[in-house]
């Protein structure tokens, strides 16, 4: 009986895989699958994104197209060794700095070198920025997959979320180097929905069926209805906006950056971000790289002077204890007035106006301090 029962599952087991090779087999053929659609991340840990790549992020508010070059970056293709005459800058961050729904050329590094090229500079900038890191992670980027291309500058561009993210974790942690080595579960994910046509096709009728965002996202990209996604109600309502994000907001992960005074928890996290800052400054001297430190402002710094963000001083200060040059951007975007430069009230990331307003500070305070090749 338990022969009969080992056999019949022994039989069952090999039908099952056979129709799902046929499956998967007749998915690939015709109808192309995979794409790569949920393909993001490597599982090796061995580059930001999947190499050679265009992502299309269309579970996110708005969506976009990631471009990535041989080495896994967002962005043209760079060597490895740094051609002759050019000033490579590395741009680290989270969301900000990477992008997050807008198109590569969009940017702020991109638009960034553009800038610097147009006054002569023979710039080269990375962007080697990951979205949902903190220092700790822009610390390992720096270490694991930008070393190796000997920049010259590095960019390391704060957000409020930044100080909230490394809340409770002790300052050893903070310095471990396996942010990026692969789980076993990611893995198993990624093998499933990222590399098989079968696992494409159900995770995206899923989501079809779960999310109409998703199906709209689908729709706005397939037909190329790229600008209307930054066509957004409301986004003139610039103080309403604000209000809108420090009540929704302010209690999650950019907590801390909003408060007027800070708990000795928060104080102490303020500190361990400083600490790391000054292991990253220390890394960058010892390989005679010159870090600079910018300062992204909240959406509610920008639209509402009034409130004291003392973390902007405490930041200052100790960039300046360290030696190390600070970008303040919060006057540059308020100098726009009346210009919409985020994607408020869906969403708190800046639009492509804004990241052209970061590109312009960053510019200009690299030229005027002669941080980069005149």
């Amino acid at each position: 009986m338990l022969k009969r029962s080992i056999r019949y599952a022994a039989c069952l087991a090999a039908s099952t895989a056979l129709v799902l090779l046929l499956i998967e087999a007749g998915l690939r053929v015709f109808l192309g699958l995979p794409r790569g659609m949920y393909d993001v991340q490597p599982s090796d840990g061995g580059s930001l994104y999947r190499r050679n790549a265009a992502i299309h992020l269309l579970w996110t508010p708005i969506p976009y197209t990631i471009q990535t070059n041989r080495l896994g970056f967002r962005g043209p293709e760079v060597s490895v060794e740094k051609p002759a005459g050019v000033f490579r800058i590395i741009a680290l961050g989270d969301s900000v700095t990477d992008g997050f729904y807008v198109e590569n050329e969009n940017t702020f590094p991109f638009q960034l070198e553009r800038m610097l090229r147009a006054r002569g500079t023979a710039a080269e900038v990375v962007n080697a920025a990951r979205g949902f890191t903190a220092i700790d992670g822009e610390f390992e980027i720096l270490k694991k997959f930008c070393l190796p291309l000997t920049p010259d500058l590095v960019i390391l561009t704060f957000c409020s979320n930044d100080i909230e993210e490394i809340r409770d974790k002790p300052k050893e942690a903070l310095l471990k180097s396996d942010l990026f080595e692969p789980e076993t579960a990611r893995r198993s994910e990624w093998l499933m929905f990222g590399r098989t046509a079968l696992g494409e096709c159900i995770l995206d009728l899923s989501l079809r069926w779960k999310f109409p965002k998703y199906r709209h996202n689908r729709a706005v990209l397939s037909q190329h209805e790229l600008a209307a996604r930054y066509e957004i109600p409301g986004g003139d309502r610039f103080r309403e906006n604000a209000r809108f994000f420090l009540d929704h907001h302010a209690a999650r992960s950019h907590g801390i950056i909003l408060y007027e005074e800070y708990t000795p928890e928060q104080r102490q996290s303020i500190e361990n971000y400083l600490w790391v800052l000054e292991q990253v400054n220390r890394f960058c001297a010892e390989h005679g790289i010159r870090l600079v430190f910018s300062y992204y402002p909240d959406y509610p710094e920008v639209y509402l002077p009034e409130r004291n963000v003392p973390m902007r001083a405490l930041l200052r200060e100790g960039c300046a204890r360290l030696g190390i040059p600070f970008i303040d951007l919060v006057e540059p975007f308020r100098r726009e007035t009346g210009k919409v430069l985020h994607f408020a009230p869906l969403d708190f990331h800046p639009n492509p106006e804004g990241n052209r307003v970061i590109a312009q500070a960053v510019a200009d305070f690299l030229s005027a301090q002669r941080l980069v090749p005149q």
